[in-house]
């Protein structure tokens, strides 16, 4: 089957893939699945290195993975329940979670095109009870069944 599908759902599929287990599965299933990864691999690590370089060359500044690994530090400790001034004022979290928005935002701007683009696949898709049977084995949640299935079923 010729597929053609947006760069970012390869992406997003073989992801979910890539850590999937399959001792589980029949045979034909563990073989169809495979196939489909290895065709789904070169364009999913193409775009994830990109979408890192892209990431990389954004930041607005030198200091900001550090405190993005602060502001971070900051969100668990406050979902958590613990104290936070140690790791940040509130006012510095509020103004980098402003900053951090217009830095996401940008990645997003620079990478959309090549997220949007069509690469065509071919492969022999698997059934909608191979996906189940695969989702089974993994313990996937609904949007997981729903990423990898609009990709790889008939």
């Amino acid at each position: 089957m010729k597929k053609s599908v947006k760069t970012v759902e390869v992406f997003n599929a073989y992801n979910i893939l890539s850590t999937a287990k399959f001792d589980k599965l029949p045979d034909t299933i563990k073989v169809s699945v495979w196939k489909i990864a290895r065709q789904l691999k070169p364009v999913a690590q193409g775009f994830g290195d990109m979408s890192r370089d892209c990431a990389e060359k954004m930041q607005p500044t030198e200091d900001f993975p550090e405190r993005l690994r602060r502001w971070q530090k900051y969100n668990q400790l406050k979902e958590d329940g613990k104290p936070t001034i140690d790791v940040m004022s509130t006012a510095e979290h509020d103004a980098f979670s402003q900053e951090f928005q217009k830095y996401n935002k940008l990645v997003n701007e620079a990478m959309k095109e090549s997220a949007e683009s069509k690469v065509e696949l071919n492969f022999e898709p698997i059934s909608e009870d191979g996906l189940m049977k695969l989702a089974e084995s993994n313990d996937w949640t609904l949007g997981q069944i729903v990423a990898v299935g609009d990709l790889i079923c008939e």
